[in-house]
């Protein structure tokens, strides 16, 4: 059983002490990494959150390493931010701005055609996604995807942002020969992907 810990009920204004909580890593775009421990309110209709320093959460939750990124995470990296899966949804079913594939172009330092090229997205049509300021639907879905793969890689480097995009770079013998992005172009290859992270993250290294 996990210990109690104490947290703030910011709409009551109330503190209070739970043991049914979770451990949430967020990551900046700059590589800094937080811990917060996420619990439900006493009134259960919304979560209070709490920052952890790094040891403790470590210390408190070792199970936690290793845990795939939660896809809104991964969406607030790249500066979408909602906050609930449902209003993710919404915001993918109505095409992410193109800013975000231009910050993950920029997070991983690759060119756009070369991340277009990932994504499956041609030249023209980034022109023209460029112009009118928004994606698909579906190239929202892919960008997104491809967030979460960063976003991990730069947890399992502690936020070395310099060695998460070399690993992606890099060919790896576990997948096949191809580059963690190679891979990343497409779905069955991009959980491939989160899977090596986290047998990586569990010091599997086959």
């Amino acid at each position: 059983m996990k210990e109690s810990l104490e947290f703030y009920d910011v709409k009551s204004r109330s503190k209070f002490k739970s043991s049914d909580w979770r451990i949430e890593k967020k990551i900046s775009g700059e590589g800094r990494i937080r811990y917060f421990a996420v619990s439900k309110s006493p009134a259960g209709t919304h979560e209070a959150w709490r920052t952890l320093p790094a040891r403790l959460a470590e210390d408190m939750a070792p199970w936690f390493t290793g845990e795939r990124p939660h896809v809104r995470q991964s969406a607030s990296f790249i500066g979408v931010r909602a906050p609930t899966l449902g209003k993710l949804i919404e915001k993918v079913e109505a095409g992410l701005p193109y800013r975000t594939f231009g910050r993950l172009s920029k997070l991983m330092d690759v060119s756009a055609s070369e991340l277009g090229r990932v994504l499956h997205i041609p030249p023209r049509t980034l022109i023209r996604r460029k112009k009118s300021g928004s994606l698909s639907k579906e190239e929202s879905e892919r960008v997104l995807r491809l967030s979460r793969i960063v976003y991990a890689a730069f947890g399992l480097f502690e936020g070395n942002r310099e060695a998460a995009v070399a690993w992606l770079k890099r060919k790896n013998r576990a997948l096949g020969g191809e580059t963690p992005l190679e891979m990343s172009s497409t779905e069955i290859g991009g959980e491939e992907v989160l899977n090596l992270v986290g047998r990586l993250e569990h010091g599997v290294f086959s």
